[in-house]
């Protein structure tokens, strides 16, 4: 995804926003195999997220081990000059909301 991410970003000169969430919605889970965790859970993954997400986008090459996620040596590199035109270079260009009080709490840790 943070590829596909980098690269509308690029094409588009910068108006593509990438729009992430904890998920809601059980029927999508069952489609796509994933369990339904418990709220908490869902959060916690959607922060590993985050962070796995920005340190990709300020073109860093991402060795991660989590609860949700284990990755080994990921980066955006396969497009030469993609990272420079990404969206979340920075924290300015980075926009986070939630309405539950994990959600927000995430978004506060992250904006």
């Amino acid at each position: 995804m943070a590829h596909e991410a980098a690269t509308l970003h690029a094409i588009s000169g910068g108006r593509f926003e990438l729009g992430l969430g904890a998920g809601w919605y059980q029927p999508e889970y069952a489609a796509a195999g994933i369990a339904f965790d418990r709220p908490g859970r869902r959060i916690d993954r959607l922060e590993e997220t985050l962070d796995i997400l920005t340190r990709l986008f300020r073109g860093e090459t991402v060795q991660h081990t989590g609860s949700a996620y284990t990755i080994d040596g990921l980066d955006l590199s396969v497009v030469p000059g993609l990272v420079a035109h990404t969206a979340a270079t920075d924290r300015d260009d980075m926009s986070l909301r939630g309405r539950a009080r994990n959600a927000v709490r995430v978004a506060v840790g992250h904006g």
